[in-house]
């Protein structure tokens, strides 16, 4: 799947919308509780992002990416002050209903579960939820492999086996909607 930056923006400002100050450290692991549950569920990634290991933990890499360069920020250029400043600012232009029909039902479900599991968690508790062994075991480039993100989801033996032949099928090359075979 292709990454999808309008869902991923959307994904962000929803979720800063349901916390009563948005903080962008706090929406990384919310994305990921939401991604790895849709991916256990599913197959496939609902923002077509890929996770990489962070000290804090795992983090959509062009979500990232693209949320920093929008920010205005990058490498530590400002605090994170700023960040969350600008998102409570962005997140405060759009109603929530405008964000949420970019998702599917099951994405959803995914997001309001995610967002349930982290509320309420101290700093050590959510770095337990989300640094497990996806993380732990994070190839060189610092990429999390689905397939142990979905293992740790709880994917069933169908998903996992759907993971498994669709990463042993390097010459397909996702073109859009279709697979072209070089």
């Amino acid at each position: 799947m292709q990454y999808n930056g309008w869902k991923a923006r959307g994904a962000i400002l929803w979720l800063a919308q349901q916390m009563d100050v948005p903080a962008i450290p706090l929406i990384w692991p919310m994305i990921y509780l939401a991604e790895r549950r849709y991916l256990s569920k599913m197959g496939i990634f609902m923002l077509g992002d890929s996770f990489v290991a962070m000290q804090n933990g795992p983090v959509p890499l062009r979500t990232y990416t693209e949320f920093h360069f929008k920010a205005g920020c990058w490498k530590g250029e400002r605090s994170s002050a700023h960040l969350d400043a600008w998102l409570k600012r962005a997140a405060s232009k759009i109603e929530p209903w405008e964000l949420l029909c970019r998702f599917t039902r099951a994405e959803q479900r995914c997001l309001e579960v995610a967002l349930k599991e982290v509320q309420g968690l101290g700093e050590s508790g959510l770095r337990r939820l989300v640094k497990g062994a996806a993380w732990q075991r994070a190839g060189p480039d610092g990429i999390l492999d689905p397939l142990e993100v979905a293992k740790e989801g709880g994917a069933d033996a169908g998903t996992l086996d759907y993971l498994l032949r669709w990463r042993e099928q390097p010459y397909l090359i996702e073109m859009g909607p279709q697979f072209t075979v070089l």
